[in-house]
C-alpha cells in the first residue's frame, strides 16, 4: 500500500509534488554548473602550466647548449714581433795596442706578423674554421679587432681586460616554443649570462644566470739570430735578429649557475629546479 501511495504521489501533478520536481530539478542544476566552472578552472590552469612548462624548458635548453658551447674551451692568441739589433763596435790603434770599444745596440722598427686565434681540435691547437663564442669573446676582451687580425704596437702590448660591451642575444627555441633572451655582461674577467623567458607582456618569467670564469695564461719566448760581422780595419758591425713570440692562452669554465627568477605554477610552487 505505501508502495502504491508513493508512486501515484511521484506521478502526481498537483500539489507538493511539483514543488518536490523543482527542487530537484534546482539541486542538478547547481551541481551541474559547480561541474562545469571547476573544468574550466582546471583547463585554464593546465593551459598556464603548459606555457610555464615551455618557457622553463626553452630556458634550461638554451643554458645546457650555452655550457656545453663555453665550459672548458680555450682559445690561444700568438703575437709575433720581429727586431732587428745593429751594435757598431770600433777600434783604435795608441802605441801598437788596439783598444775595441763596444758600441750601443741600436733596434730597429719592430715589425709584427699576422695575429694568430686558434681554437682546441681533437686536443691539438689548429686554426678555426668559423668564429666561435669562446673565441668572439676573446677577441672582445684583449680589446683586438673581429674583423681583422693585423698587428701592430698597440695590439702587441694589449693585456687580458674587460673594456667590451656587449648586446642582448635572442636565441629562437623552436617551433610553437617562446623565445628567450640572452643578456651577457663582463665584470673583470668573469662574464656573466642571464638567460631569461618572456610573457606576453614581454616581462621576464623565468631566468637562469650562468657565470663563467676565464682562466689567463701568458708567457713570451725570445730568440736571437746573429748575421755574420762586417769587419772594417776601423770596426765592426753585429746585426741579430730579435724574435719575441706572446702566447695567451685564456680558458672558459663555467664557475655558477643560479636561478634568478622563477615562474610559480597552480599549486603555488616552480616548474623545476636550476639545472
Amino acid at each position: 500500500m505505501r508502495d502504491s501511495a508513493l508512486c501515484r504521489k511521484l506521478r502526481s501533478r498537483t500539489g507538493a509534488s511539483i514543488t518536490f520536481a523543482l527542487l530537484l530539478f534546482l539541486v542538478c542544476a547547481v551541481v551541474g554548473s559547480v561541474v562545469l566552472a571547476a573544468g574550466s578552472a582546471a583547463a585554464g590552469r593546465m593551459s598556464q602550466l603548459a606555457q610555464s612548462d615551455q618557457r622553463f624548458y626553452s630556458v634550461n635548453s638554451a643554458a645546457g647548449l650555452l655550457e656545453d658551447v663555453m665550459d672548458g674551451q680555450s682559445v690561444r692568441i700568438v703575437r709575433t714581433q720581429t727586431t732587428e739589433i745593429t751594435t757598431v763596435n770600433t777600434f783604435s790603434e795608441s802605441g801598437g795596442v788596439v783598444t775595441k770599444t763596444a758600441g750601443t745596440p741600436t733596434r730597429g722598427t719592430p715589425e709584427y706578423e699576422d695575429i694568430k686565434f686558434q681554437t682546441k681540435s681533437d686536443g691539438d691547437w689548429a686554426d678555426p674554421t668559423e668564429d666561435t663564442l669562446p673565441l668572439h669573446l676573446v677577441r672582445l676582451l684583449l680589446g683586438l679587432p673581429t674583423d681583422t687580425a693585423v698587428c701592430t704596437d698597440a695590439e702587441w702590448e694589449k693585456e687580458f681586460a674587460a673594456a667590451a660591451t656587449l648586446s642582448d642575444w635572442a636565441l629562437e627555441a623552436g617551433d610553437d616554443l617562446p623565445e628567450v633572451t640572452l643578456k651577457p655582461s663582463f665584470s673583470g674577467s668573469a662574464l656573466t649570462v642571464q638567460i631569461a623567458s618572456k610573457d606576453e607582456r614581454n616581462e621576464d618569467k623565468y631566468t637562469l644566470q650562468l657565470t663563467f670564469q676565464a682562466a689567463v695564461s701568458e708567457t713570451t719566448e725570445t730568440k736571437t739570430k746573429q748575421e755574420p760581422r762586417t769587419m772594417t780595419t776601423t770596426s765592426e758591425t753585429i746585426k741579430e735578429t730579435e724574435t719575441q713570440t706572446k702566447t695567451t692562452v685564456v680558458t672558459w669554465t663555467l664557475a655558477d649557475i643560479q636561478t634568478v627568477t622563477k615562474e610559480a605554477d597552480g599549486n603555488g610552487g616552480t616548474p623545476g629546479n636550476a639545472p
